[in-house]
C-alpha cells in the first residue's frame, strides 16, 4: 500500500476566534518520521515514518505486531501529546490499547544519549515515542485498516497530525489443544491402580495471553462410567472446577520486572480409579479433550489405556 502524505490536521480548531491556536497555525509543526535507531525492523531512514501494514500481536512470537510510532515536534516545547486510534475497518477490541499519552520529548537526546550515546540522533530534543499494540483475536476476519492520530491538550483534543492508512493482517490463528504425551505415556506401560491418584497433562498453543482459558475432557470405555472414576481439576486460584473442566496456564517469562504471558500454555487434571472390591480382570479406556463443553467438539484423543484390577478385599 502506498503510503500517504502526513500533514497537520487544518482543522476548524486552528485559529478560530476566541479559541487557543494549536499545531501549525500556532508555530508548532508535528510529523511522524522514521526511527532513528535502527534495530529490529530496519536501519535509519530505511524505515517508512508510518508502516504499511502491522500483523496480530502475539506475546513473545511476531515482534512486528508492536510498533514504535516517532513524531517530531518543531516549536512544540515539552509538552503532553496524546495518540488515538481512527478506526477504518478495526474497532477497539483490535487493539490492547486505542489510545495513550506520551511527552514531546520522551525520546529526544537528553533521554536517547542516557540509555546509550550511540542513540544521539538529528532531532534533538524533539522526537516524541509511543507504542500501538495490535491485540490477537484468533478470529478470521480478513484485513482491518485504521490510522494514528495526534492530539493536543487530551485524548479528545484538537487533531494536529493524522497518519496514513494503515492495514492489519489477519494473522487469526485458532487455540490448539493435545494431550502432552512425554508426561502421560508412562501411564501407557504401567497402566493405572484402583483407588490410587494420577496426574494427566494437556498441551495449548495459540491461547490469549490475557489467560482464563478452559477447556474439558471426557471419558469413554470403562472408565467413563461414574462408578468407576473419579476426577478433578483446579483454576489458577487452586478452587476446584464442574466435572470435566479444566483450566490452562500461560506459559511465562520474565521481562526483568514481571512475568509476561505467552501464547503457549499447559493443563492438568486428576484421576482417581474407584476401587470396586470385584475381581473382573483389567478394563481399559480412553480420555477426549473437548472445546467449549464436556459435549463440545473433540479435539484429542489419549491412547487406550489400562485400569489394572488390584482389587483386594
Amino acid at each position: 500500500m502506498p503510503f500517504l502524505s502526513l500533514l497537520s490536521n487544518p482543522g476548524s480548531s486552528f485559529g478560530t476566534t476566541g479559541r487557543a491556536k494549536y499545531g501549525a497555525s500556532a508555530g508548532r509543526q508535528y510529523s511522524f518520521v522514521p526511527s532513528p535507531f535502527g534495530g529490529y525492523f530496519n536501519q535509519v531512514n530505511t524505515i517508512p515514518a508510518v508502516p504499511a501494514t502491522m500483523g496480530e500481536y502475539y506475546q513473545g512470537s511476531d515482534n512486528n505486531s508492536t510498533f514504535n510510532f516517532y513524531v517530531n515536534a518543531i516549536n512544540a516545547g515539552v509538552r503532553n501529546l496524546y495518540w488515538t486510534i481512527k478506526h477504518g475497518t478495526t474497532t477497539a477490541a483490535d487493539f490492547y490499547e486505542n489510545s495513550g499519552v506520551f511527552t514531546s520529548n520522551n525520546w529526544g537526546n537528553t533521554f536517547a544519549t542516557s540509555l546509550s550515546p550511540q542513540y544521539a540522533h538529528g532531532y534533538g530534543e524533539e522526537l516524541g515515542r509511543f507504542p500501538v499494540n495490535v491485540a490477537e483475536d484468533f478470529t478470521t476476519e480478513g484485513a482491518e485498516t485504521f490510522q494514528v492520530q495526534i492530539r493536543e491538550n487530551s485524548i479528545s483534543g484538537p487533531v494536529v497530525l493524522t497518519s496514513s492508512v494503515i492495514t492489519i493482517n489477519d494473522t487469526s490463528r485458532s487455540p490448539e489443544f493435545s494431550f502432552n504425551n512425554s508426561w502421560n505415556n508412562f501411564y501407557l506401560q504401567t497402566g493405572f491402580n484402583e483407588r490410587q491418584g494420577y496426574e494427566l497433562r494437556v498441551l495449548a498453543n495459540n491461547i490469549p495471553v490475557t489467560g482464563n482459558t478452559y477447556i474439558y475432557y471426557t471419558f469413554t470405555g470403562i472408565g467413563g462410567n461414574a462408578i468407576d472414576m473419579w476426577s478433578w481439576a483446579d483454576d489458577i486460584y487452586q478452587q476446584r472446577l464442574p466435572t470435566g473442566q479444566m483450566y490452562i496456564y500461560n506459559n511465562q517469562y520474565w521481562n526483568g520486572s514481571e512475568f509476561v504471558n505467552l501464547t503457549t500454555g499447559w493443563g492438568r487434571f486428576f484421576i482417581v480409579p474407584q476401587g470396586d472390591y470385584l475381581t473382573e480382570g483389567p478394563e481399559t479406556f480412553q480420555i477426549q479433550l473437548r472445546l467449549n463443553s464436556i459435549t463440545g467438539p473433540v479435539v484429542a484423543t489419549t491412547p487406550v489405556y489400562t485400569i489394572n484390577d488390584t482389587t483386594t478385599r
